[in-house]
């Protein structure tokens, strides 16, 4: 199994795990809905996924259609920032743990694959449809005040602009993300 992937909606008791594997060197997109016992896996019915994880597997972009590349979406998000690193709140570039870098795949609720990105300190998110955004991330100065009603210039030049924290939970390294006036 290379990949596994996991939706539990506790309100209705129901789960969806789709488990992402190769058999005979042939990609497998598995999935385990069983309520009772243990996992069930079975081949998925979901053509989406299905197709979604035969391209990756053999080289090929997760989404059908034009895809941006991560380069291009990081050269228009790093436009909109100054040179300045430490202007408008900024405290340098927050640092992503390195174990969260690469590129990450899920499945959202409508079954469609969402590709995102993760560098030293910018996040890409591409849909199926091809499109793609990047947020840079960045320190915000502990006494930078967020303003109550920000100017469109200030709106408009960090609209590409998130807040990167990071946090420890049971050993294991996280980060969350905020935009840059929330």
């Amino acid at each position: 199994m290379v990949a596994i992937y996991n939706d539990d909606d506790f309100a209705g008791a129901k789960h969806i795990t789709y488990a992402f594997a190769f058999h005979d060197g042939q990609p497998v997109a598995l999935v385990d809905q069983a309520t009772n016992g243990g996992p069930d896996f079975y081949p998925t019915q979901n053509a989406s996924v299905r197709d979604a994880f035969d391209r990756i597997a053999n080289g090929t972009s997760a989404t059908s259609g034009s895809t941006s590349t991560s380069a291009n979406s990081s050269s228009s998000a790093s436009s909109s920032a100054t040179s300045d690193l430490t202007s408008d709140g900024r405290n340098g570039y927050f640092a992503t743990p390195s174990a969260t870098r690469g590129t990450w795949y899920f499945v959202n609720d409508n079954q469609s694959v969402t590709k995102v990105t993760i560098t030293d300190h910018e996040l890409t998110t591409t849909i199926e449809d091809g499109s793609s955004s990047t947020t840079v991330l960045y320190n915000r100065q502990s006494d930078y005040q967020i303003p109550q009603n920000p100017s469109q210039d200030l709106q408009f030049k960090s609209m590409d602009w998130s807040e990167g924290n990071a946090f420890t939970h049971n050993g294991i390294q996280y980060f969350s993300v905020r935009s840059w006036l929330q």
